[in-house]
C-alpha cells in the first residue's frame, strides 16, 4: 500500500483526521503526489499534532522522510537540533578526542550531534526520562525545536518536529518503513485495520509521535534559565 493508504489506516486506528491530498505538487507527477502527499492531524493535550511526509532534492537525488510536528509557547526564542552524527564526524571526534555532546548523558548523546543556542535549557529538557528513552531506542530519529511558530498572540511560538529519513540517508528505503504490499483480496477494510497493530510501520510511527509529544512536554516542564 502507498503512504497515503497506510496513513489513512493508521488514523482510523489511532484517531484523528486524515488529510489526503490529490492535487499535484511542483516537481512531482500527479501519481507520485497522490501516493505520498497525505497528512494527518491528531491531538496532544488540546494542541494539533501534524503527521506528514516530506521530500526534497539534493545532489545525491531525492530524499524522503516523515515528520511529526507540535507547537508550543516558550518564554523566549530557543532552538535545538538533535541528529544522528555522520560517520565522518564520528571518526573525527574519536581521532581528536573531542566531546562535543557533553551533556552528562552519554547514553543519550553518544552518536548524536546536538546544536543549540541555550545549552543549559537543553540539558534540562534532556532530563526527561521518556524523552531520553525514546532517543536511545530510536537512533535514526531526529528532533528539532525552532522559534517563530505562527498562531501565538504576543509571540513565543515554537515548532517541535520529530523526524526520520525514509531512505536512511542512503537513497534506499529503510526496511522498517517499507509500505506493506497487500493483495487486493487479503481481506476487508476492517481486517486491514485490525492487522495494523502488528505492522512495523504503525509501531515506528507510534515511536515518532511519542518523541514529538515527549519533547513538547519536556520543554514545558522547566522554566528557562536566566540568560547570563
Amino acid at each position: 500500500m502507498s503512504w497515503n493508504d497506510q496513513l489513512y489506516l493508521y488514523t482510523q486506528k489511532r484517531g484523528g483526521v486524515y488529510l489526503g491530498r490529490m492535487e499535484s505538487k511542483r516537481g512531482q507527477s500527479d501519481e507520485a503526489y497522490m501516493q505520498h502527499g497525505g497528512a494527518a492531524v491528531l491531538e496532544h493535550k488540546g494542541a494539533p499534532l501534524l503527521i506528514k511526509s516530506w521530500s526534497d532534492v539534493d545532489r545525491n537525488g531525492i530524499r524522503r522522510g516523515v515528520q511529526v510536528q507540535l507547537n508550543c509557547r516558550l518564554e523566549r526564542p530557543y532552538s535545538c537540533s538533535i541528529t544522528r552524527k555522520s560517520a565522518l564526524r564520528k571518526g573525527l571526534s574519536g581521532i581528536l578526542g573531542k566531546k562535543d555532546n557533553d551533556y552528562g548523558l552519554p547514553e543519550v548523546t553518544a552518536g548524536r550531534s546536538i546544536k543549540t543556542d541555550d545549552r543549559e535549557f537543553t540539558k534540562m529538557v534532556l532530563r526527561d526520562m521518556e524523552l531520553r528513552n525514546l532517543l536511545m531506542n530510536n537512533p535514526d530519529y531526529g528532533l528539532d525545536i525552532e522559534p517563530n511558530a505562527p498562531g501565538f498572540v504576543g509571540g513565543g511560538g515554537h515548532c517541535i518536529t520529530a523526524w526520520c529519513r525514509l531512505d536512511g540517508g542512503t537513497g534506499a528505503t529503510v526496511p522498517e518503513w517499507d509500505i506493506v504490499d497487500l493483495d487486493s483480496d487479503w481481506g476487508t477494510p476492517e481486517q486491514l485495520r485490525q492487522r495494523l497493530d502488528s505492522e512495523v510501520f504503525a509501531k515506528k510511527l507510534d515511536q515518532l509521535v511519542a518523541l514529538a509529544k515527549a519533547a513538547h512536554d519536556a520543554a514545558l516542564t522547566w522554566r528557562m534559565p536566566a540568560k547570563k
